[in-house]
């Protein structure tokens, strides 16, 4: 039987795109997909909610360290943060649709929900909306128990993981109780040795790590993981 999110493993991550805002490609623009795209790695990217309800590929709550603006990013319409250039390029934020199209299941895909802000209990219906009409080879995580647990009661079809970090005894406890309802776990790379990413890779499922910097911490990395989530330079 295929492991659900297998293809996430196949070629490393390019974390929010391969970004490099000196270039003028700033993180999880379409010009950082596009980047990743052409040098043949998968694409990890974040949304969250604008104020009228549309999935937006943007990390931050706050507008302030990407854009001219400042305040929350859920106070704003969709139409305003399209027209917003990012980091002072010519890139402005995409909408998760707009993503989906570019990428059109050419190489695979990580949506991370973001869980903070008001709207974080609408996101995971939006984007589910959104992805069941995606071709193939994308897949959806969180930090968010909550929101994992609502992203598996929609029943899709993309398989669901859950990103993490922390690992101590009550973490791990915390991080087990999902075990038996996701597809993938995506770990933190600087404590990814651990009881539960064993007992991930004892079930067989997938396990990615976040975020490696270095050709040396890659190294590192896939002794205990499947797949790097990489940036600020080319594995």
């Amino acid at each position: 039987m295929a492991v659900a999110g297998a293809f996430l493993t196949e070629r490393p991550i390019a974390h929010r795109g391969l970004h490099d805002v000196g270039s003028g490609i700033p993180e999880n623009t379409l010009g950082a997909a596009s980047a990743a795209m052409e040098a043949g790695y998968g694409i990890e990217c974040d949304v969250r909610l604008s104020a009228d309800g549309v999935a937006m590929v943007f990390h931050d709550r706050e507008l302030g360290r990407l854009t001219a603006e400042t305040g929350d990013f859920a106070a704003i319409g969709s139409s305003q943060a399209n027209s917003l250039p990012v980091a002072g390029s010519s890139e402005h934020i995409p909408s998760l649709e707009s993503l989906l199209s570019l990428i059109g299941g050419k190489v695979p895909l990580l949506i991370e929900l973001k869980a903070d802000g008001p709207t974080a209990d609408e996101l995971p219906s939006a984007v589910a909306d959104l992805v069941k009409r995606y071709p193939d080879q994308v897949a959806l995580m969180s930090f968010s128990h909550e929101q994992v647990r609502q992203l598996q009661s929609l029943r899709p079809s993309f398989p669901i993981g859950l990103t993490a970090a922390g690992s101590s005894p009550g973490d791990l406890r915390e991080h087990r109780r999902l075990l038996d309802v996701i597809d993938f776990v995506s770990f933190e790379v600087e404590e990814i040795d651990n009881s539960f990413c064993t007992e991930v890779r004892q079930r067989s499922l997938p396990l990615l790590c976040w975020t490696v910097r270095n050709a040396q911490t890659a190294a590192r990395a896939r002794q205990y993981c499947d797949q790097i989530t990489f940036e600020g330079f080319r594995p």
